[in-house]
């Protein structure tokens, strides 16, 4: 958007906004609804004083802060962040000193088939502190939507990003930064070319496009490493999957080749990943391979170092009944314990998590928590979950269509749900909305 557009915009009354004059003079506040994102909006102000000041917006329950910034005397603006699509807002700026009038305003309507979900279970006091949103998609599985989203406590989306048509978006996930969101365009499934216009885009939460990597092949899963490389599982359409890295300088390079592993150990199944999870302690990757229910661990030199579930010569499970069945998400915690979503067995859709300790003496899996067995939540696709910072863990049940946050004692301290048949990729909890503007 120009700085021409903004400022015509920031000169032009909307009649469609309500204005309070009861705060203090000269502020002359101005605010307008974003005209590529209706969800973000922009605040302009005459600053009265040099100082710190913050946007402040008020919706349900009370005030919502910005980040205080100092600022100069004399025009202002702030981008603000996290008020859902379709609601009524109100907004003021606060200063050491005074406050403004307020702005009343109405973000857009959900664009494209989108809808708020609704939450069925909420325990504010047990909630992780630093997971404020939720970034997931949002996705129509053969030739429909799909788009990236984000959404608050109450299940309302506050951000989307539509999918270019003929990609899906399956695995979105925030940077290791912490500082952009990265968005699949999977054309495996939303052109069923074999993957060959596949992408990942690295995405401010403003709009601005960072950079857009070629991801030929990507099918499901793919991963940021610790120096920026782009990781992901590739096809060539006939069973023969591999790990490919996309280096920072723009080169790209086969790191394993899961035919030949499947090889060395005399199995006939084809290699078809679901997932490729970063390991910090190793510099390796974690591969899911849903087809055989097993994953392999990789060295940073693409030797697999050891193998779990349905393979020959993998690790057993130390008690009978705690396999994991066409698992999601799968990856090795900082504790170096390894979390998945999974089947809760061979013959059911029960989806739930496990979590075992990785003993390498006796090169076994044992089980040390899990959740949702006996529920009877049904979920034949995706999945993912996410320990959070404080201890609880996101679990995300695919094409069930719900979120759930769960203490490490099992307690269900909040569950959200979206409308029968709605798949959700990849849940990642954000903490900081305002730390992805560019």
């Amino acid at each position: 958007m120009s700085v021409l557009f903004l400022l015509l915009l920031a000169c032009s009354p909307d009649p469609g906004v309500d204005r309070d004059d009861s705060g203090g003079p000269g502020w002359g506040l101005e605010v307008t609804v974003d005209p590529d994102m209706g969800s973000l909006l922009w605040a302009r102000w005459e600053q009265p004083q040099a100082g710190e000041a913050r946007v402040e917006w008020l919706l349900d329950e009370g005030w919502v802060a910005g980040p205080s910034v100092t600022r100069d005397r004399g025009p202002q603006e702030a981008l603000v962040l996290g008020v859902p699509f379709g609601v009524e807002a109100t907004l003021r700026v606060v200063s050491e000193e005074d406050t403004s009038e307020t702005v009343t305003i109405t973000t857009d309507p959900l664009p494209g088939d989108l809808t708020h979900g609704a939450v069925l279970t909420s325990y504010e006091p047990s909630w992780d502190p630093a997971s404020s949103w939720v970034f997931t998609s949002s996705v129509g599985m053969t030739q429909g939507e799909s788009w990236s989203v984000i959404l608050d406590r109450d299940a309302r989306i506050v951000w989307a990003s539509r999918s270019p048509d003929g990609r899906l978006t399956l695995q979105p996930q925030v940077s290791r930064d912490g500082e952009a969101l990265l968005i699949d365009h999977n054309s495996f499934y939303g052109s069923l070319d074999g993957g060959s216009g596949s992408q990942v885009r690295r995405l401010a939460i403003d709009g601005t496009e960072l950079a857009l990597y070629d991801t030929p092949g990507l099918h499901h899963g793919f991963a940021e490493t610790g120096t920026g490389a782009i990781a992901w599982g590739a096809t060539d359409g006939g069973g023969h999957d591999s790990l490919e890295i996309l280096d920072t300088d723009g080169s790209q390079h086969s790191l394993w080749d899961c035919e030949g592993f499947f090889a060395e150990l005399g199995v006939v199944q084809a290699c078809q990943n679901n997932g490729v999870a970063w390991d910090a302690a190793s510099d390796g990757f974690l591969v899911s391979l849903f087809a055989t229910n097993s994953l392999v661990e990789l060295d940073g030199d693409g030797q697999a170092q050891r193998w779990f579930g349905q393979l020959p010569q993998a690790w057993s499970f130390s008690e009978p009944g705690t396999a994991f069945w066409w698992q999601h998400g799968a990856h090795l915690t900082d504790t170096g314990t390894l979390l998945l979503s999974t089947h809760s067995s061979a013959m059911s859709d029960e989806i739930m998590v496990r979590e075992y300790s990785v003993d390498d003496g006796g090169e076994r899996l044992t089980q040390i928590w899990s959740h949702g067995d006996d529920e009877r939540i049904e979920a034949p696709l995706g999945g993912s979950v996410a320990r959070l910072p404080g201890g609880n863990t996101l679990h995300n049940t695919g094409n069930a269509g719900r979120i759930r946050e769960l203490t490490p004692n099992g307690e269900l301290v909040w569950e959200l749900t979206f409308p029968d048949g709605t798949y959700l990729g990849r849940a990642t909890p954000i903490e900081d909305l305002y730390a992805l503007l560019p």
